[in-house]
């Protein structure tokens, strides 16, 4: 019989094993949520993470692997970027180092002034203690009504990450890597999910984006939304590494322009200026949600 046939030859059958390889970039930045998940699920599965610390198949970026104080190959410049300063014979950060800053300023705008500081290694900022027992800053509301689409629960995210982006300027502790959301539906179930960050970030706009990213894949509308928590962790206490791309430029701008804001809220009050979406809800709108300046966990 088959049964007989198969018995005879058992030792030409062997278990099954599944191997999982990828890079560190994967396995540390945008693959870690669902390496994660894979982890958690209890399955028989290998995993081996080939760790360069950088990325290598994309030209050696840095990577969440790559040491403090490394430098990673000028190839992770912007095709924008790096198409301008290859226009005026710049292709290493050596080479932005000695290039006049009027020009890079003139080539790049504000960002020819961060490029040149962080080349030649200058940085203005003032020195902090490393709070260590900072460990996340969050934030959580319940709302004041079932949240029933996607468009409802994205202002009360956003709302929540201006909060949780604010508190982490002014704190000093430098960049968020990791963003975690807590949903709790009207029955009280709760659901949460997080993920790494391909770069730190203090930018409200960035949170909230990656809240949204996190949301749609992790809640399967059930029952309506009524309460919901962001969080951010895994600090880099102004140890950063230096990303030379169009993103690093757009990153600039954006931090800069939450730098205004909160200028403008600190003067004349949170509510003094709010983003359009929190408006069209004017009871979210007039909560005043910053609270204390650190979540400790």
């Amino acid at each position: 019989s088959l049964a007989k046939e198969i018995l005879k030859n058992k030792d030409f059958l062997s278990k099954k094993s599944v191997w999982i390889f990828g890079g560190d970039g994967w396995a540390y930045d945008i693959g870690f949520g669902g390496l994660d998940h894979v982890i958690a699920s209890g399955e028989n599965v290998n995993i081996l993470v080939f760790d360069t610390e950088v990325y290598s198949n994309t030209g050696g970026q840095s990577s969440k692997a790559t040491q403090i104080g490394s430098i990673a190959q000028f190839a992770a410049a912007g095709k924008s970027t790096k198409k301008k300063l290859n226009s005026i014979g710049v292709k290493t950060i050596g080479d932005i180092a000695n290039t006049d800053k009027n020009v890079l300023n003139k080539l790049l705008g504000v960002w020819g002034s961060t490029l040149y500081r962080y080349a030649n290694g200058l940085d203005d900022s003032p020195v902090i203690d490393k709070p260590e027992d900072v460990k996340s800053i969050s934030n959580s509301l319940t709302d004041y009504k079932d949240l029933v689409n996607f468009d409802q629960v994205k202002t009360l995210l956003l709302l929540l990450s201006e909060s949780v982006a604010s508190r982490l300027r002014e704190s000093g502790i430098g960049k968020a890597s990791t963003v975690r959301i807590t949903i709790t539906d009207n029955a009280l179930q709760t659901y949460g999910k997080q993920t790494k960050l391909l770069h730190p970030t203090n930018c409200s706009i960035d949170i909230a984006n990656t809240a949204y990213e996190l949301f749609e894949s992790l809640y399967k509308w059930d029952r309506p939304v009524r309460a919901a928590g962001v969080a951010i962790s895994d600090f880099t206490f102004n140890q950063e590494q230096m990303f030379i791309d169009d993103c690093g430029e757009k990153h600039d701008k954006l931090e800069r322009l939450d730098s205004a804001v909160d200028n403008i809220r600190k003067k004349y009050g949170n509510g003094s200026m709010q983003r359009a979406r929190i408006l069209q809800d004017k009871k979210l709108a007039s909560t005043e949600i910053k609270g204390d300046p650190f979540f400790k966990s």
